[in-house]
């Protein structure tokens, strides 16, 4: 224990000794050292760091920016966009990570440091730590998948940093056939709340279990209006380079849809050529499967409900119930 904490002190004065030179190699160096080879080092002390230098501009090499985001309310509504973009980035040769769910990623992260959990409060407090780890796996283009709300603490922590992410895709389906959809799929079962995911309430989090519970991360999703206006808020979309897509004109115009999308990907950084011939040949191949739901009648009891709690946003992506 004496000769540990030695060590650390060792280290920790190197480290700083390094910061003020500015010497970004070595700093990168150290920090593997220390805090991702070690699977025991303190996390916390890490975050210090790390929020030091995602301050300071100087230090934007320290990072791989490789993140790209394919977010949604529901899951289903980003797997379409995961293909095209394993699709799109081989085609072009470009390396890249296969798309993975954030909360599975930070599972594998947990299990390795064997810590139990990640609760709302240790996101709002670490996220910053767990995206450096994600991305210092490897420095090929690294795609991942979230339901959660895109969130900014009192401590100026965001769910993600522009140092981390090179651009996002947020996907938004229409909330009058997702609750049409649950309503249907359960029309038998009348203890179902089939708003429960949708409107504002008491168990907005999506809580994943692994290990039959022994390990468990909660995603921070919110009601569908929340998540939805925390991803196309406008200083969130100029600040981390985000693309919104409404799942209905992808269905409906997918060549287009395809090429904005390509477009967004190239703006960010990546060598992709803008082909034509080939977005119409990958939407021949990988044809968009729609799903088919019958119209359902809204009670008013339902629709003072949804329009309380979804209304306005909705209406701001001419999102309307079938009446």
């Amino acid at each position: 224990m004496f000769l540990n904490k030695i060590k650390d002190k060792y280290y920790l004065n190197l480290l700083n000794k390094f910061i003020e030179k500015g010497d970004v190699s070595e700093i990168r160096s150290l920090l593997k050292k220390k805090f991702i080879f070690d699977k025991k080092s303190n996390l916390n002390d890490f975050n210090k760091y790390i929020i030091k230098f995602l301050s300071e501009q100087k230090f934007e090499k320290l990072f791989n920016k490789n993140l790209i985001w394919v977010n949604s309310f529901e899951e289903v509504s980003y797997k379409y966009i995961n293909k095209f973009l394993s699709d799109i980035l081989t085609h072009n040769k470009v390396s890249f990570i296969e798309p993975t769910k954030y909360v599975d990623e930070l599972y594998d992260f947990i299990r390795s440091r064997n810590i139990l959990k990640i609760d709302f409060e240790d996101m709002c407090a670490l996220s910053y730590v767990y995206q450096y780890f994600l991305s210092e796996k490897n420095d090929n283009i690294k795609i991942l998948n979230s339901s959660a709300s895109f969130f900014e603490t009192a401590s100026n922590i965001y769910f993600t940093h522009y140092f981390y992410t090179r651009c996002y895709i947020y996907i938004i389906k229409n909330p009058y056939e997702i609750f049409q959809r649950n309503k249907l799929q359960n029309i038998s079962d009348n203890k179902i709340n089939h708003m429960q995911e949708l409107i504002s309430g008491d168990i907005n989090d999506i809580l994943h279990k692994y290990e039959n519970g022994t390990y468990y991360i909660s995603e921070n999703r919110q009601s569908w209006s929340t998540n939805v206006s925390s991803w196309t808020n406008p200083n969130v979309k100029s600040t981390f380079r985000g693309l919104i897509l409404r799942e209905e004109d992808l269905f409906s115009d997918p060549l287009q849809k395809l090429s904005e999308i390509t477009s967004h990907l190239i703006q960010s950084g990546l060598d992709l050529n803008l082909d034509y011939s080939y977005l119409q040949n990958y939407i021949s191949e990988n044809p968009i499967k729609i799903e088919n739901t019958e119209d359902y009648s809204f009670s008013k009891k339902e629709l003072k409900i949804l329009d309380r709690d979804i209304g306005n946003v909705a209406n701001k992506f001419d999102y309307k119930p079938k009446i």
